[in-house]
């Protein structure tokens, strides 16, 4: 065993050397067990030895990786085959703190317990510079071959299913809430007989009507930047202003009830950027500050300079829970509830595939919530 002495903030980080990672590879491959059987299910399927290292794929996983041969995944765990950003650690797949809330490795040590495991994991991707998002159900199962003890790990990718369930869910959600309301006020026009107050409701309809258009452009935006469609569109951009046509649109929207919505000074900005998608990014990181706030509460916006980049940042006085901190910016996760959970990861993608930026957050107490945007200030 090798690397029992690297640091792990969950999972035993130890791993099989190459000698003993062969000889695993073979008992599974000429096992009666794996002869015929494994070979036929369409799922993707790996082997993993005691230290959560693969020593058997068979070809739908090969496929799905886009790898000829076993070679390459020999020894890797599962995280590091997808190239999971949280793979990244000294310790590797299963032992940074964020994987404590990872399903896979929960359901491979529900395995090596004796229990055959089912959870739904959600994964982020590094892809050379941009991130892809995975939903999958994973299962674990113990077997022993040749009496040594192994688990086998079933992939299921519903990725589009979630995709689907989620995109659908915060459509009809929100695109239906600004609805009514046109719906309301249309109803009091309707019966109101005074001209003068009808005047006065043009304003209101005309503001309520356009969140109605900028919800269903961002869900049709979405589903481009998933699909790898989205085409920026770079242009002269001032910070200050940007942030101050932002922060006045959201004074009037339903989550900005009774708090105040703060632009803070700072340096004139010019960056060369997308300004449709770096508006879309401020205004979730904005709506999801105040939908986290409370009345009486003040959120601040406020953009600086740095090391040739801009920093866009967002505070709210709230502190985020643990778990809440680990999974922030996972496509499927919210503390909204179900099948809730794009707002952050549409940052995330927007930001770091589409505007070469990099997004973060930092969650105290004494200092509540911030999430930053940093962009280039050219292209």
């Amino acid at each position: 065993m090798t690397g029992s002495e690297l640091h792990t903030d969950f999972a035993p980080a130890a791993r099989s050397g190459p000698e003993t990672l062969n000889a695993q590879r073979g008992e599974v491959e000429h096992s009666d067990l794996f002869s015929g059987i494994v070979s036929s299910i369409p799922d993707l399927l790996l082997v993993l030895n005691e230290n959560r290292q693969i020593v058997y794929a068979n070809r739908p996983a090969l496929d799905f990786l886009g790898i000829t041969g076993l070679e390459k995944l020999l020894g890797l765990r599962p995280g590091e085959a997808v190239s999971c950003v949280n793979a990244g650690c000294p310790g590797g797949c299963g032992t940074s703190e964020k994987c404590s809330t990872c399903g896979a490795v929960l359901a491979i040590l529900g395995s090596q317990r004796g229990e055959r495991t089912s959870k739904e994991c959600r994964i982020l991707m590094k892809n050379g510079v941009s991130l892809e998002a995975l939903d999958l159900k994973v299962t674990a199962a113990p077997i022993g071959v040749s009496g040594e003890k192994f688990t086998a790990f079933y992939v299921s990718d519903i990725s589009h299913e979630k995709r689907r369930r989620a995109l659908e869910r915060i459509f009809f959600h929100d695109v239906l809430n600004t609805a009514g309301a046109l719906k309301g006020f249309s109803e009091v026009m309707a019966d109101e007989e005074d001209a003068k107050a009808l005047r006065g409701y043009g304003g209101t309809i005309n503001r309520i009507s356009q969140r109605l258009v900028e919800e269903i452009e961002e869900q049709r935006e979405l589903l481009r930047a998933e699909s790898g469609d989205l085409l920026p569109a770079p242009k002269e951009i001032k910070a200050r202003e940007l942030l101050a046509r932002i922060a006045e649109a959201y004074r009037t929207h339903e989550a900005a009830k009774g708090k105040e919505i703060k632009v803070l000074p700072g340096p004139e900005l010019t960056l060369i950027s997308d300004e449709t998608l770096l508006s879309r990014v401020l205004g979730n990181m904005l709506k999801n500050a105040l939908e986290a706030s409370i009345a009486g509460e003040a959120v601040s916006v406020g953009a600086s300079a740095a090391d040739g980049h801009a920093v866009f940042s967002v505070r709210n006085p709230a502190v985020m829970a643990k778990e809440v901190k680990l999974q922030v910016f996972n496509r499927s996760f919210s503390t909204k509830g179900a099948d809730r959970g794009l707002g952050t990861y549409s940052i995330k993608l927007l930001s770091e595939r589409y505007l070469k930026g990099e997004t973060g957050f930092t969650s105290e107490a004494g200092a509540g919530t911030v999430f930053t945007l940093k962009l280039p200030l050219g292209i």
